[in-house]
């Protein structure tokens, strides 16, 4: 994960507290949500879930926690349900709302992450306490 999936990276920083509708999106991005869509659904399917290895959260789902706060700022979804239901089970866990709260308390900006969220799209909330 941490090297993948450029087109989604690129397009969509990891700013927790923003909701960003997105302007547009281009192919590569169509093929980032399509690929990573089919590698979740596959560890869901193969070992049966709610994680990627199973019953048990993982290092897997560690690497695919980013993500699901990606897909929270930016409104993404897929067309599988499975998989959104993935994300969302994510965010529920305690130390994701914990990692939540802590962002959204984070005082720091970065001024060109800021600028990138703003080109690819409109910021239509700013959750952020400080």
């Amino acid at each position: 994960m941490h090297s993948g999936f450029s087109a989604l990276r690129d397009t969509c920083n990891n700013i927790v507290g923003l909701r960003i509708k997105l302007h547009s999106t281009d192919n590569a991005f169509a093929a980032d949500l399509a690929r990573l869509s089919a590698l979740i659904k596959q560890g869901l399917t193969s070992f049966g879930g709610p994680f990627l290895a199973g019953p048990t959260f993982t290092a897997a789902d560690a690497m695919y926690c980013p993500v699901a706060f990606r897909f929270q700022t930016y409104g993404i979804s897929v067309a599988d349900a499975d998989v959104n239901a993935y994300f969302d089970r994510l965010r529920n866990l305690t130390l994701m709302q914990e990692w939540e709260q802590v962002a959204l308390a984070e005082p720091y900006r970065i001024q060109k992450y800021e600028d990138v969220a703003r080109q690819v799209g409109v910021v239509v909330s700013d959750l952020r306490k400080a």
